[in-house]
């Protein structure tokens, strides 16, 4: 399985009032962790949650779980 952010995650964080490196600072990552989740990257679950907690959103409003390709 993959774990992606949905094309809404950087409104909701702009909405939210955080830019990229103030969300970083709040999931305690680094800014090219959240860069990298508003690009589609596939991301672990953990940061995933980090992101969840800091921006106060439900995992199935900010990601998308797939089936990962062989």
């Amino acid at each position: 399985m993959k774990i992606t952010a949905k094309e809404s995650f950087k409104h909701i964080r702009v909405i939210k009032g955080y830019s990229i490196q103030g969300l970083a600072r709040a999931m305690d990552v680094n800014a090219s962790s959240v860069f990298n989740i508003e690009k589609g990257k596939p991301i672990r679950p953990e940061t995933a949650k980090k992101a969840c907690e800091a921006l106060e959103e439900e995992f199935d409003q900010l990601f998308i779980i797939t089936e990962r390709e062989e």
